[in-house]
C-alpha cells in the first residue's frame, strides 16, 4: 500500500469539505436537528442520553484505576455469607468478628455475578465489580434525575441534579473501587426517590417499595436509619393532620406496610443475625464501632487517633474543601430557603410535598453529622464513611438553583443562571480530567493547590492505596527487562494492584516483601507519628504530584542496583565510551569489555543493529555470598541479565552498553549473548582484581 501524496491529500480534502457545506445549505442537516420534534425527543430523554454517555466513557476509564485495601476484604465478607447461606462451616467470622457486622446486599450479587458467570480470572473479576459498582452509581444518578423531575417537573433542572450528583471527582472514582461506601450512597440516592415518591403517591404499593428500599439501605450500613426515622416522623406529622378517621386508618395501613416490607427485607438479606434477630441487631452498631482500627487522623496539620478524638468541624470541613464549590453555595442556599419557608409559613410545610421532602434531606445531612459529633464517632480517612449525605446534599443544591431561577422574571437572566451552572460543572470536568485517574484527591480552591506540599502536611492524600497501580506500571514501563523487588509498608497493596495488571505486563517480573528489595513504594501515611521516623524524601525514581503534593513516591532501596537497571541516556552512553576506549579492555571478545569503577562497559565497532538483537547475560559472583539479595543466596550470584536497547546506545559505527555493578566485592563476572533457545552466542568468564576493580569508587 503506498501513501497518497501530499496534493492528492490536499485536493481529498477540499471535495470532501465542498460535499459539506453542499449539505449543510441544503438545510436537511439543519432541519433534522433544530426542528421541533427533534429537540423535544432530546428533552424528553435527557437522563437516558446522560446515563449512555457516562456508562461509554466509564467502560473506557474502567481499566485506568487500582485496587484499594478493602476489596478483597469486601469480597470474602461476601464469599462467607454463601457459605452461611449454604449452611456450610465458615471460620471467617470467628477470625473477623467485626465483618459479620457488614452488609452484604450489595456485595452479594458481585460475587453471584462472578460465579454465574464463571469469571475465574483474578483482573476479570476485579473489572467486573468495577464495573458494576460504577453502573450502580450512574443507575443512581439516572433516579436523581427522575426525582428531581418529579419534585419540580423541569427536565433541565433535573439534567443539572444528574451531572452535580454524577461529577464530584471524588465519588466518581470511588465508584469504580469503592464497594462499601459509593454503593450506600447510591442506594440512598435510589431510597430518598423512593420515599418521595411514596408520598406523593400514598397508596401501599408504594409504601411497601419505599420500605423494601430502606431496608436494603439499612443492610448496607446502619445508618440508613436516619431516614427510615424520618420516614416515620413523617407519618406522625400525616396521621396528625389527618381529616378523618378513613384518612387515619389509610396511614397507619400504608405506615404498617411500610415497616413490614424494611423488617422482612432486612432479615432476608443478612445472614448473619438469621441465628439471633434481636440480640445481633442491638450488637450491630456499637460492636461495628469497636472493632475499626485505631488509624491515625492528619486534619488541618495536626494528627491524632480516630478513636479518641475528632474535631467537632471535621466532617463539615473535610465535606467543604472536597466538594465542587458550586454544589456547595448552591445546597446552603437551597438549605435556608427550605428552613427560612418552614419558620415563616410552617403550615406549608405540612401541605407541600415537595418542601416537606426537602426538610427530609435536611434532616438526613444533619442529624448523621449530629449524631457523629455527639457520639463522637469512629470517622476515618476524610469522610468517605459519610460520602451518603452528598445524596441530599446534592438534592438541596436543586432547590437552591430552583430558588433562583424562579425569582428570576428576565428569561435572559434565567438563561445566564444557567450558564454560569453550566461553566461551573465545566470548571469541575476540567479538573477531574486534569488528575485523572486519581479523582479521590481531589480538593476545591478553598485549599491552597499551589504552595508545595501544602495539602499533604494538612490532610490526607491517598490512604486506600489506589495509586499505587500507577507506580508499579512505571517501574514495569521504565525497568522492562529487569526483576524488580519491592516494598512497602503494606505489601498487600503492591500485592492486589499485581492482580489487576494484565500478567504479560509483568511476567512474575515483581518480587514483594524481600528483605533485600530495591524500592520502596510509600504513600506517606505510614510515616505520620513514628517518633524514630524521618521525614521521608519527596523525590524518588518517581512521585505523582498533584496539587504540587505527592500522593505517591518510588524510593531507591539499594542505590547500586537501581543504578544497574536505569537506562542510560545517550550523554551517558558517550561518557562511557571516551572514558575506557584508550584503555586495553579486560576481555576481547564479539564485544570487547571493559571495567571502569564500578560499571562494565561493552564496545563493539564496527557494529550494526544485528549484533544487538540477541539478549545480553551478566551474572556477578560475589566474595561473601551473604552479600546476595536473600532470593539470590541459592543460586550464588546476581542476575543483571539486559537488552541492549535498555542499557546501550550506537556511537556511529560502534555499538556501546553500559551496565552498574552493585558494590559488594567481586569475585567474577560472566557474561555473554543467548540466542532465543538459550544458546550462546559468545561468553565470558572474567575474574576480578583490586588492581582492575574497584567496588569502593
Amino acid at each position: 500500500m503506498t501513501r497518497s501524496s501530499p496534493s492528492h491529500t490536499i485536493q481529498l480534502m477540499n471535495d470532501t469539505t465542498s460535499k459539506w457545506l453542499r449539505l449543510l445549505s441544503s438545510n436537511t442537516i439543519t432541519r433534522l436537528l433544530f426542528q421541533r420534534s427533534t429537540r423535544h425527543s432530546l428533552m424528553k430523554h435527557y437522563g437516558a442520553i446522560v446515563l449512555a454517555l457516562f456508562l461509554i466513557v466509564g467502560i473506557i476509564v474502567l481499566d485506568d484505576y487500582g485496587l484499594t485495601i478493602d476489596e478483597d476484604d469486601q469480597r470474602w465478607i461476601a464469599i462467607a455469607n454463601i457459605d452461611l447461606i449454604m449452611g456450610r462451616e465458615t471460620g471467617h467470622f470467628t477470625d473477623h468478628v467485626h465483618h459479620r457486622f457488614y452488609g452484604v446486599a450489595f456485595e452479594l450479587p458481585l460475587v453471584l455475578v462472578e460465579r454465574i458467570l464463571q469469571i475465574e480470572d483474578i483482573r476479570s473479576i476485579h473489572l467486573s465489580r468495577h464495573i458494576i459498582t460504577h453502573i450502580f452509581f450512574l443507575v443512581s444518578g439516572f433516579f436523581c434525575y427522575l426525582l428531581t423531575y418529579r419534585m419540580f417537573n423541569s427536565r433541565t433542572l433535573a439534567l443539572f441534579a444528574m451531572l452535580l450528583f454524577l461529577l464530584h471527582p471524588r465519588m466518581y472514582a470511588h465508584s469504580f473501587f469503592n464497594t462499601k461506601d459509593i454503593p450506600f450512597m447510591s442506594m440512598f440516592m435510589i431510597a430518598l426517590f423512593l420515599t418521595q415518591r411514596a408520598f406523593r403517591r400514598g397508596d401501599m404499593l408504594a409504601f411497601m417499595l419505599c420500605g423494601l428500599g430502606l431496608g436494603v439501605l439499612i443492610n448496607l450500613r446502619i445508618m440508613g436509619a436516619v431516614l427510615f426515622v424520618a420516614v416515620l416522623a413523617t407519618r406522625v406529622l400525616d396521621l396528625y393532620q389527618a381529616s378523618d378517621n378513613n384518612e387515619r386508618k389509610h396511614i397507619l395501613l400504608t405506615t404498617a406496610v411500610f415497616l413490614v416490607s424494611s423488617i422482612w427485607i432486612f432479615y432476608v438479606i443478612t445472614p448473619t443475625i438469621w441465628a439471633d434477630p434481636v440480640g445481633l441487631v442491638v450488637e450491630w452498631l456499637p460492636s461495628l464501632d469497636q472493632n475499626i482500627a485505631n488509624v491515625y487522623q492528619l486534619f488541618r496539620g495536626e494528627l491524632f487517633h480516630s478513636r479518641d478524638f475528632h474535631p467537632p468541624e471535621y466532617i463539615p470541613v473535610w465535606a467543604s474543601i472536597t466538594t465542587p464549590p458550586l454544589v456547595l453555595a448552591l445546597g446552603i442556599i437551597g438549605t435556608f430557603t427550605i428552613l427560612f419557608r418552614y419558620v415563616t409559613h410552617p403550615s406549608d410545610i405540612l401541605r407541600n410535598t415537595t418542601l416537606r421532602f426537602g426538610l427530609i434531606l435536611i434532616a438526613c445531612v444533619a442529624a448523621p453529622v449530629a449524631t457523629a459529633v455527639y457520639l463522637d464517632a469512629n470517622i476515618y480517612n476524610g469522610w468517605r464513611q459519610m460520602y451518603f449525605l452528598y445524596a441530599p446534599s446534592c438534592l438541596l443544591a436543586v432547590f437552591g438553583l430552583n430558588w433562583i431561577i424562579s425569582h428570576i422574571g428576565n428569561q435572559r437572566l434565567r438563561t445566564g443562571v444557567y450558564a454560569v451552572t453550566g461553566v461551573g460543572i465545566t470548571v469541575t470536568v476540567v479538573a477531574m480530567i486534569s488528575i485523572h485517574p486519581h479523582q479521590q484527591v481531589y480538593f476545591n480552591f478553598l485549599m491552597d493547590r499551589t504552595t508545595p506540599d501544602y495539602i499533604s502536611t494538612q490532610y490526607e492524600m491517598d490512604y486506600w492505596g489506589a495509586p499505587q497501580r500507577e507506580a508499579l506500571e512505571h517501574l514495569l514501563e521504565r525497568y522492562p527487562d529487569s526483576s524488580l523487588f519491592l516494598s512497602s509498608t503494606d505489601e498487600s497493596m503492591i500485592r492486589l494492584n499485581l492482580e489487576i495488571i494484565p500478567e504479560e505486563a509483568h511476567n512474575q517480573r515483581v518480587h514483594i516483601n524481600y528483605e533485600d528489595h530495591d524500592f520502596f513504594i510509600t504513600n506517606y501515611r505510614e510515616f505520620w507519628g513514628r517518633e524514630d521516623s524521618q521525614e521521608p524524601p519527596k523525590t524518588g525514581v518517581y512521585t505523582r504530584m498533584i496539587y504540587n503534593s505527592p500522593i505517591f513516591s518510588i524510593l531507591p532501596v539499594d542505590l547500586a542496583r537501581v543504578q544497574a537497571i536505569e537506562t542510560p541516556d545517550s550523554q551517558e552512553i558517550d561518557q562511557a565510551y571516551k572514558s575506557v576506549i584508550l584503555k586495553p579492555p579486560v576481555w576481547l571478545s564479539d564485544f570487547n569489555l571493559h571495567l571502569d569503577g564500578n560499571m562494565i562497559i561493552y564496545i563493539k565497532s564496527p557494529c550494526d543493529i544485528e549484533d544487538t538483537t540477541e539478549r545480553f547475560f551478566l551474572y556477578v559472583f560475589p566474595v561473601d555470598p551473604d552479600d546476595l539479595p536473600q532470593n539470590r543466596q541459592r543460586m550464588g550470584f546476581e542476575n543483571l541479565d539486559f537488552n541492549f536497547e535498555n542499557r546501550g546506545g550506537m556511537l556511529d559505527d560502534s555499538c556501546v552498553a553500559r551496565v552498574h555493578l552493585p558494590e559488594y566485592d567481586i569475585t567474577a563476572i560472566e557474561t555473554g549473548q543467548l540466542t532465543p533457545d538459550e544458546n550462546r552466542i559468545w561468553g565470558a568468564r572474567i575474574p576480578i582484581s583490586d588492581q582492575v576493580y574497584d567496588s569502593s569508587e
